[in-house]
C-alpha cells in the first residue's frame, strides 16, 4: 500500500504531531504500527516543546535589557536614584511587565489564542505577585524578591506550557 504524509492544519504531519499516523493514498488514517517513527514523532514534539520554552526565555531576556532602562530612567527622572532597591516592589512589577512584553507579542506573531497569552503572562505576573507578598508581610527581604519572582517564573511558565503542550510542541 502506497502512503503519503499529508500536512495538517498547522503545517504538520499526523507523525509530526505524535499521532503515529499514515493517510494512505486512498482511504483514512492508518495505524502505521512502527514504533521508531512514533518515537521519532515523541522527539519531535518534545524538542519542539523545549524549543519554544527557550524562545519564551530569550523573549523574557530581551524584554529586560530593553526595557530595563526605560523604567530605570523614568524611575531615576521620578527622584529615585536606585528604584530597584529603594522601590523593591514595584521594581518587581516593572521586570514582570518588561519580560511579558516580548512573549505575548511573540506569542501573537505565532498565532496563540488569547487564553494561551494570557496564560503566560499570568505565568508573569502570579509568581511576582506572591514574591512581593511575601515580602510585604515580612517573610523574605527586599533584596530577595526579584530573585524570588524570577526562580519562580520558570516553574510557573513550564506548568501553563505542559497544560497546554498540544499547543506547543
Amino acid at each position: 500500500m502506497t502512503t503519503h504524509t499529508t500536512p495538517t492544519a498547522d503545517g504538520r504531519t499526523a507523525g509530526e504531531r505524535g499521532l503515529g499516523m499514515h493517510l494512505p493514498l486512498s482511504g483514512g488514517p492508518v495505524p502505521t504500527g512502527s514504533t521508531s517513527q512514533g518515537d521519532t514523532a515523541r522527539t519531535t514534539s518534545w524538542r519542539r516543546f523545549a524549543r519554544h520554552y527557550a524562545v519564551m526565555v530569550l523573549a523574557m531576556y530581551a524584554g529586560m535589557l530593553a526595557l530595563d532602562p526605560v523604567y530605570a530612567e523614568v524611575a531615576t527622572r521620578a527622584g529615585y536614584a536606585d528604584p530597584w532597591v529603594e522601590l523593591p516592589v514595584i521594581s518587581a512589577f516593572a521586570m514582570a511587565v518588561n519580560m511579558t512584553v516580548p512573549m505575548v507579542l511573540l506569542m501573537l506573531r505565532h498565532r496563540h489564542g488569547i487564553a494561551a497569552v494570557a496564560e503566560m503572562a499570568g505565568s508573569m505576573f502570579i509568581p511576582t505577585a506572591i514574591a512581593a507578598g511575601l515580602h510585604l508581610v515580612g517573610v523574605i527581604p527586599a533584596d530577595l524578591l526579584m530573585t524570588v519572582a524570577h526562580l519562580s517564573m520558570y516553574p510557573a511558565m513550564l506548568l501553563v506550557m505542559l497544560r497546554r503542550y498540544r499547543e506547543y510542541a
